[in-house]
């Protein structure tokens, strides 16, 4: 699935708006214009605390750039909405005009009860180790020679 116009907002009719370009578009054989209702705004009226998205197709740099960014202020237990702002900022300063030109394509969008965090309490996980799959039975009759 691509992350794309993940984030773009819906309309009043819960339709994404069709523009130039989009899946919609009547130059681009879209029949009525309506595409569906967001993912980020399905998946905050389900319930989920917090949807970061996109509101646009970026550059796979820029995309890299900003999670790389946002995990690592999250890994340092940070602030969700601040870790955004920070990695968007990340764009905007970025060398590379093609990076730059994505930083306001990146959204937040907030639940209820205004996020939340992401990760709570500080005990340290283990690590479970993946259970070892069973060996076909034609695997074991063969050999190589």
């Amino acid at each position: 699935m691509s992350a794309c116009l993940t984030a773009t907002g819906a309309d009043a009719t819960g339709h994404l708006p069709p523009s130039k370009g989009r899946k919609g578009d009547p130059d681009l054989g879209g029949k009525d214009g309506l595409v569906a209702h967001s993912l980020a705004t399905a998946l905050v009226a389900a319930g989920m605390s917090a949807v970061i998205g996109w509101d646009g197709s970026v550059d796979d740099r820029a995309a890299t750039l900003f999670a790389t960014r946002l995990y690592q202020d999250l890994a340092r237990q940070g602030d969700l909405a601040e870790a955004a702002g920070d990695a968007r900022r990340t764009l905007l300063k970025s060398a590379e005009p093609v990076v730059r030109a994505d930083w306001h394509l990146a959204r937040l969008w907030l639940g209820p009860a205004r996020g939340g965090p992401v990760v709570a309490g500080i005990r340290k996980r283990t690590l479970i180790p993946a259970p070892t799959a069973p060996q076909p039975s034609w695997a074991a009759s063969r050999t190589c020679r």
